[in-house]
């Protein structure tokens, strides 16, 4: 049976100067700023095993999501990358969304609250940029990340330096996007292609993510892993 399909093409799109947006890079953290003290034992313990790998040459991924970005971190994080202690960023779909706002607008994060109730939450025109991007690697045989870090980092985008993607473009630390097909803003947009997103996605999480972690040997004397659900490393 022949089922109606969705015109994704009938979608109206607005620029993103026309939103209004819950965070700005004024709220970014820097190395050196003082933080709050969490008074978390298993976070200190956390940070011992880490510098006690590090200090045997051993390797740390983070995983996280676009909290880490969208609250403010990112900085944090591209300093970890520029010491050699993060030796590979894994983040989901949403980074590459909230990263790629931000180093253009110096702005992310859209009140959802306010443009689920009128329709038009996602549906930004400089956002689904990032499709044409992932379009274009699936056919040079790029993953998303280094395609992603690629275009923000040589774009010539205002904010480029807080990306943790043109960080890892400009180190050459693997970053890693790991996409879940249907669950991102920009995947609604009429310029997306779910072939070209998966196939990218796919190829580099069998190489340059899966690969690292198997041969690492996790553990107390192996590497470790950090990884971050909504907004806290645990």
């Amino acid at each position: 049976m022949a089922y109606p399909i969705f015109d994704r093409s009938q979608l109206q799109l607005r620029p993103l100067a026309e939103r209004v947006h819950d965070f700005t890079r004024s709220e970014m953290l820097n190395p050196g700023d003082a933080l709050p003290a969490l008074h978390s034992a298993a976070l200190d313990a956390f940070v011992e095993r880490v510098l006690a790998a590090h200090r045997r040459g051993k390797p740390l991924i983070l995983m996280h999501g676009g909290h880490v970005v969208k609250q403010g971190l990112g900085r944090l994080v591209i300093d970890l990358m520029e010491r050699g202690i993060v030796q590979h960023v894994a983040m989901n779909g949403s980074g590459p969304i909230h990263e790629y706002e931000l180093a253009l607008i110096g702005a992310t994060t859209e009140n959802v609250a306010r443009y689920i109730t009128e329709g038009q939450f996602g549906l930004w025109q400089e956002t689904g940029r990032l499709n044409d991007v992932a379009a274009e690697a699936a056919r040079t045989g790029m993953g998303l990340g280094e395609a992603f870090g690629r275009f923000i980092a040589e774009s010539g985008l205002p904010y480029s330096a807080d990306s943790i993607l043109a960080a890892g473009w400009r180190l050459r630390v693997p970053v890693t996007v790991h996409v879940g097909i249907g669950q991102d803003i920009i995947h609604e947009h009429p310029n997306c292609d779910g072939g070209c997103v998966w196939r990218c996605f796919l190829h580099r999480f069998s190489g340059v993510y899966a690969k690292p972690c198997a041969a690492a040997g996790w553990g107390a004397a192996g590497g470790q892993l950090a990884c971050d659900g909504a907004g806290g490393i645990s």
